[in-house]
């Protein structure tokens, strides 16, 4: 089965074994993936900005992807009505690239970097875990993410990574603790000031 593609602004939730959540060409945008390890569930949300109180008068409103302080609590609330437990909800973030490194906007900051501090905090202040991240760089990135919460990487010009499994990466309980969810996996890429062409 083809994957569900979840475009600039959208969001989407899945339970179907065969049916894969994707996000392309993510650059300075953010894939954000919400998991509950013990449902077999999915979201994933493609972020594209973070903040969305200039379009707050919009009537027809934005998309509720599409910025990060909508796009978290959305993507939480679509995965409770599914069946998940907050309580037991972890997040994955790809992406938040400097696509456009060599010219930095007025602000000083780049997008990608403001998509990753709003999301983070956006999360922080729901006390929703970050199990894996890989964020930063100046080269895009494809993700998906399959119910039951492995995640799988591409980033441009290189092969496919998998970034979280929770199978994989759950400590047998038999010998040792688990690892604490917030520190499984992390990466970040500096900014090299090159101009990402994809």
């Amino acid at each position: 089965m083809p994957d569900t593609m979840v475009r600039m602004g959208e969001l989407a939730v899945s339970g179907r074994p065969d049916d894969a959540l994707a996000a392309i060409g993510l650059g300075s945008c953010i894939g954000l993936v919400l998991l509950d390890g013990s449902h077999p569930r999915v979201g994933l949300a493609h972020v594209v900005l973070p903040d969305s109180s200039a379009h707050r008068g919009d009537p027809s409103g934005p998309p509720p992807g599409k910025f990060a302080d909508t796009a978290v609590p959305a993507l939480v609330d679509a995965l409770i009505a599914s069946g998940a437990r907050r309580s037991r909800l972890g997040a994955v973030l790809v992406g938040g690239a400097a696509m456009f490194a060599l010219r930095p906007d007025r602000t000083g900051q780049d997008v990608g970097r403001r998509n990753v501090e709003a999301v983070r905090r956006a999360l922080q202040e729901r006390a929703i875990p970050v199990l894996a991240a890989d964020t930063g760089g100046s080269t895009g990135r494809t993700l998906r993410v399959h119910p039951g919460g492995a995640v799988v990487v591409r980033m441009a010009g290189a092969g496919e990574r998998v970034l979280l499994d929770p199978a994989r990466d759950a400590a047998p309980t038999t010998t040792r603790a688990p690892r604490p969810a917030a520190v499984l996996r992390a990466v970040t890429i500096p900014t090299t000031g090159r101009v990402a062409t994809a």
